[in-house]
């Protein structure tokens, strides 16, 4: 997932192509000997990440798939993807826990990134637990809850911000929005 290679979160050791994590992070699996972590947003997860778990699931690869699901295509404009909610839409969204539980995952945990000790707690299980697993990270995308739900708050927007040392020397914290806002860069003066 692209955005977490950046500052401040600055994570990933691979990047192919959209939708690559599900199938490659078996390989890396197989050629590393470790548990291997891969990310991949709800709309990709839908276009070409269920065969990758397919495959993880089937060679029983030692992997973790976390699904990003914001219910949107959040990075491109928020466009419907087969499991969000659309106002007047005569079926019902798909559910990625169903999806995963129907391919038979067994190892699942469905988190909200909101409550970051709890689902810290429970992605770490996952995660540790050898063979594959999937982490369904679930929290509406903040513009699209605003724009199409609705039901977004002030406090559920911007009540989560935090703090993060990326460069102590020039004294440069990023400001992070836990609740998916966006992130600002503060200098502060070093003494």
């Amino acid at each position: 997932y692209t955005l977490g290679f950046a500052p401040p979160i600055s994570v990933g050791d691979m990047f192919v192509c959209m939708g690559s994590s599900a199938s490659a992070s078996g390989g890396a699996a197989v050629a590393t000997g470790k548990k291997i972590v891969a990310f991949i947003g709800d709309s990709t997860f839908f276009h070409s990440g269920m065969s990758g778990l397919a495959n993880t699931l089937r060679q029983n690869r030692n992997v973790t798939l976390i699904v990003l699901d914001n219910m949107t295509t959040g990075m491109t404009g928020h466009q419907p993807h087969p499991g969000s909610y659309v106002p007047g839409a005569e079926t019902p969204p798909l559910s990625i826990e169903k999806i995963v539980r129907g391919m038979g995952v067994k190892n699942l945990a469905i988190i909200n990134p909101k409550d970051m000790g709890k689902s810290m707690v429970e992605a770490r299980a996952v995660i540790e637990t050898e063979g594959p697993g999937v982490i369904i990270s679930k929290s509406p995308c903040p513009m699209y809850d605003r724009k199409v739900l609705k039901t977004a708050t002030l406090r559920g927007l911007f009540g989560s911000l935090v703090l993060v040392r990326t460069n102590a020397k020039l004294g440069r914290y990023d400001v992070v929005d836990l609740a998916g806002g966006p992130s600002v860069r503060v200098n502060v003066p070093v003494a």
